[in-house]
């Protein structure tokens, strides 16, 4: 994010802005930590200690996780030219097992030494290192990039967009996955119970998008945009009297009802409903995380 950073200071945490920035068009924070930093938390802290019981969790849920796997998956067959897929920041490789089943050619790049290592011994391709030094050495293409959780950790999002696109065929798809942040269902709830806002995870997030700013950035870069979708809006529950940012027990309880409904839409055939009120939540701007399904001329 090269250039002059200003805007509107909108939180203060410890050292750090979070400024709206005229110059990058998201929020973001205000210093940006180092690479070093970054480097040191996600290859040494990330899964070991901020997140250790993340990958088991993702485990431990894999029939719910499925589902939305597939729904990924069966946009990908629809609309991606081919079945080469890489997974940008794969973890232990969990989706990719799910394309790998579903006949995609997967491949898949990870930071953390613990997590690439889980998915290798599983008979995974997985390149241990951060997408700029796979770039260093990639020769080949794919139809399809995937990109989850990953443009809120890096100090350079633009440039990472910029390298997917570089690795997708013509025609080729990007699925991009970012918490939406700021958003109608966070800030009335934390101004119900007087709260901090939760969702301000530094230096873990370093950036904070939302539908708009998402849509621009990839428009810049020359994608269209095909569909934008999104999960269940946790913070509703917030906004519903349920605090649990200070309640870290029913934090758990909520996401376990949340897992419990969208199974019983699942087991009683009620899916395809489901996904039309999640579709109809993205195009307000709503939901707990931003979905974008991009197509590169």
């Amino acid at each position: 994010m090269a250039g002059v950073h200003t805007g509107s200071i909108l939180d203060k945490v410890d050292k750090y802005n979070v400024i709206e920035c005229s110059h990058c068009g998201f929020k973001h924070l205000d210093p940006i930590p180092s690479e070093d930093e970054l480097q040191e938390f996600y290859n040494k802290q990330y899964f070991q200690t901020a997140k250790p019981e993340y990958l088991e969790e993702d485990r431990r849920e894999i029939i719910h996780r499925n589902i939305f796997f597939d729904q990924r998956i069966d946009f990908f067959s629809k609309f991606a030219p081919g079945t080469t897929l890489l997974d940008v920041g794969c973890g232990d490789g969990l989706f990719l097992e799910r394309a790998r089943e579903k006949g995609f050619n997967v491949f898949g790049i990870e930071p953390s030494e613990q997590a690439s290592s889980i998915g290798r011994d599983s008979g995974l391709e997985i390149f241990h290192g951060t997408l700029n030094t796979f770039m260093q050495n990639n020769s080949r293409l794919f139809d399809i990039v995937h990109l989850k959780n990953v443009l809120e950790h890096v100090d350079k999002p633009i440039q990472v967009l910029e390298e997917c696109a570089s690795l997708l065929n013509s025609g080729g798809i990007l699925y991009v996955e970012v918490p939406n942040d700021y958003d109608l269902f966070q800030r009335l709830g934390v101004w119900i119970h007087n709260e901090r806002k939760s969702w301000l995870c530094i230096p873990d997030h370093i950036n904070y998008f939302n539908f708009r700013s998402a849509e621009k950035l990839l428009q810049k870069l020359k994608f269209s945009v095909l569909r934008r979708d999104t999960t269940f809006p946790m913070y509703m529950f917030l906004c519903l009297g349920f605090n649990f940012i200070r309640y870290k027990a029913l934090g758990k309880r909520l996401h376990n009802l949340r897992v419990k409904i969208e199974m019983f839409c699942f087991k009683r055939g009620l899916n395809t409903f489901r996904r039309i009120v999640y579709r109809g939540l993205a195009q307000l701007g709503l939901g707990r995380t931003v979905i974008l399904y991009a197509k590169k001329h």
